[in-house]
């Protein structure tokens, strides 16, 4: 999962050309790229608990 994770920001470097940014704007591409990953996964274990609260009830 983590080998995923990497060659997906090493992809986003070379399509976005980050590699050519100043070291502020990759630090900024990196924070918004955490945030997204954040919220993503904070719904993503909301769904897994609803979910799993139904399998458990039923």
């Amino acid at each position: 999962m983590f080998g995923f994770i990497v060659r997906q920001y090493n992809w986003y470097k070379l399509e976005f050309g980050l590699s050519m940014l100043s070291p502020w704007e990759v630090a900024l591409f990196n924070a918004f790229f955490v945030l997204v990953a954040s919220i993503m996964s904070y719904y993503i274990y909301g769904a897994y608990q609803t979910v799993a609260s139904m399998l458990i009830q039923a």
